[in-house]
């Protein structure tokens, strides 16, 4: 899905000292005054940041404080979550990064976390580890090698929002990609706050789910954690 504004020169990444380039996105769909908290607990990273706004009635268009922090990009429609982390994907490809770095619109990053973060990445960098994703509190903050994501492809649309982070991160695994747990600290604030803040996203939800739950074990021939087959679907053409 293309989007209306690109952010690509107006958002370049910046080269850290020590050494990499990074950028880091956050999918909007409702309640900004989370969003603005979450940026609130990033501020050395809003010059690498950009939101893209999935709400209905592009909300953040008139939000003046947040449009005042990092760009915002519109895509044409709204997008699920898996087509969010696609068009991020595109991103920082497009911005030459080595690492993209994700952070849900709901989370709170500790004081010290940000830092801590890019520290651990320039190490795993330096030391030519074979690293995939490397998380917080779960993925509510995490960082992707750019690297694995070229070999790993898009998320997959059929998934488009639960079991879609299983997906990825066992496509992850198999292609022989380190998961790192980082244990740093990390908030999320009302989990699945998007849902709750929307009765009719959160009824669509408890129909689709029991769907993709099935989707996602017909692929990998099991429920996550008990997945048989290392080849979606267990193909052979």
């Amino acid at each position: 899905m293309k989007a209306r504004i690109s952010i690509n020169s107006i958002n370049a990444p910046k080269q850290q000292q020590g050494g990499f380039n990074y950028t880091l996105g956050i999918g909007y769909v409702n309640r900004a005054d989370l969003l603005r908290q979450a940026l609130d607990s990033i501020p050395m990273l809003w010059p690498n940041t950009f939101v893209v706004d999935n709400s209905e009635h592009r909300e953040l268009q008139n939000h003046a404080e947040i449009n005042g922090i990092v760009p915002i990009i519109n895509p044409s429609v709204p997008l699920s979550f898996s087509q969010t982390m696609n068009l991020l994907q595109k991103e920082a490809l497009n911005q030459g990064c080595e690492v993209l770095l994700f952070m849900h619109n709901d989370a709170i990053a500790h004081e010290g976390t940000p830092d801590r973060l890019l520290e651990l990445i320039r190490s795993l960098q330096q030391e030519g580890r074979k690293w995939g994703a490397v998380f917080t509190h779960y993925d509510v903050l995490v960082a992707f090698n750019m690297k694995a994501v070229q070999e790993v492809g898009s998320w997959d649309t059929n998934l488009p929002q639960y079991f879609s982070d299983n997906d990825y991160y066992r496509r992850m695994r198999l292609a022989g990609y380190e998961m790192i747990e980082s244990g740093l600290p990390v908030t999320h604030q009302n989990g699945s706050s998007t849902l709750h803040a929307d009765p009719y996203r959160n009824m669509v939800n408890g129909i689709l789910f029991p769907l993709h739950a099935q989707y996602y074990g017909k692929k990998w021939d099991g429920e996550p954690g008990s997945e048989q087959y290392s080849i979606p679907f267990n193909r052979t053409f």
